[in-house]
């Protein structure tokens, strides 16, 4: 156990997270990968609900108005579709 865990683990107050002597700016450097990261799991969460909801309301649609034929072209553009909406979107700045 390190000398900061059984510090904790004492009762004594733990160290901050962030330096508060930091500046706006610095603060705001160190939180650029936080921001990169959430933005792509926000847009592969996005793509994936896309997909599902595309997907429920196809079936909704064929059960009002059938499509003739195969329907293996529908498969083809959902992982198209999906595909695009995740590497599609604008890298993070």
């Amino acid at each position: 156990m390190s000398k900061a865990d059984a510090d904790v683990a004492a009762g004594a107050p733990s160290t901050a997270a962030a330096d508060p002597g930091l500046d706006v700016a610095a603060l705001a450097e160190g939180m650029t990968s936080v921001r990169s990261q959430l933005q792509t799991i926000g847009t592969t969460f996005g793509a994936a609900v896309t997909a599902v909801l595309a997907g429920l309301g196809y079936t909704q649609l064929n059960e009002l108005f059938p499509l003739p034929g195969g329907k293996g072209w529908v498969a083809w553009i959902a992982v198209a579709g999906a595909v695009l909406a995740r590497f599609g979107a604008p890298p993070p700045d």
